[in-house]
């Protein structure tokens, strides 16, 4: 009776901790998903025009998918010269779609948002 209710004991601790922990991984999010946040948040630094928002969707799913087989790659070097290579590619595609002020504008915040979280800058 006694290893009884130890075994029962033991089951109960067992999955109280599971379900505890079990939340503990953050929530899947899919491709489309993100990139649709990637367009939002452009957005939020310029204005874009509908068909402008769906191209650099599309762009933004390839990019993810480049991404994404960059960490299946069997050497980390590999991995870092792939994301480098599909960043670089979103970037372009995306300046491509832009005009010529969406690209300044674009620029500038860039260059806001760097002085901003620099951290030599904080004493100045």
């Amino acid at each position: 009776m006694k290893t009884f209710k130890l075994l029962v004991a033991y089951v109960a601790i067992f999955l109280g901790i599971n379900v505890l922990f079990a939340d503990d991984q953050p929530p899947k999010v899919n491709k489309t998903e993100l990139a649709t946040l990637m367009v939002e948040k452009l957005e939020i630094d310029i204005v874009l025009t509908d068909s402008q928002k769906v191209a650099i969707q599309k762009i933004a799913e390839d990019y993810l998918n480049k991404r994404q087989n960059a960490a299946r790659s069997k050497t980390v070097e590999v991995a870092h010269s792939m994301r480098i290579e599909a960043e670089a590619t979103y970037k372009a595609a995306v300046d491509n779609l832009l005009t010529e002020e969406q690209q300044t504008t674009l620029q500038v915040k860039r260059e806001e948002a760097r002085r901003n979280n620099n951290p030599n800058n904080c004493c100045k």
